[in-house]
């Protein structure tokens, strides 16, 4: 993903660049795939964020944190809710969630009081949160469950897929 692959080397995690060779040595205790400019990785049980040159971009501060998707990625720090930063570590969306999503499509999945929804980059809620789970949206169309059963939503909230999938 944008010319790295995340490799693990024993214990440790670097990336490998188109060609195999190592362009980040292995020094993370988790690493994944680079996704808007930053790839998540794991140092002394935190997670942080780096830049395509292994530097860091976000340094390791965040017990619990997601990937880059439209500029934002999903963190939560001490224990406490859900928010969203920036490419340069800056709140973008407040903490006040109970669980958070990836960004796709300009859009997030997020709960509330059990129930999910999805709000949009600037933390306004698009879709109020009334089920029982969600994905990401792909093509104009976002993953939900309610039960034991997947559908699909619009961005609108309708439901152009009724639930009936088994996943």
């Amino acid at each position: 993903s944008e010319g790295l692959a995340p490799v693990q080397v024993g214990q440790r995690w670097g990336y490998v660049d188109r060609h195999g060779r190592l362009a980040v040595p292995p020094q993370f205790d988790l690493a994944d795939p680079f996704s808007d400019g930053r790839a998540l990785v794991a140092r002394a049980g935190k997670f942080g964020y780096i830049d395509h040159s292994g530097k860091f971009a976000i340094n390791p501060r965040f017990e619990a944190a997601g990937a880059f998707g439209d500029d934002r990625a999903p963190v939560r720090q001490d224990g406490g809710r859900w928010g969203y930063i920036d490419r340069d570590g800056n709140i973008a969306i407040p903490p006040q969630f109970d669980d958070a999503g990836v960004f796709s499509d300009g859009l997030a999945a997020i709960a509330l009081g059990g129930r999910y929804g999805y709000i949009n980059s600037a933390g306004k809620i698009e879709i109020n949160p009334q089920f029982d789970g969600a994905g990401e949206f792909s093509d104009g169309l976002g993953l939900v469950r309610v039960g034991n059963l997947f559908g699909y939503v619009d961005k609108s909230g309708k439901m152009v897929i009724r639930p009936q999938f088994v996943h």
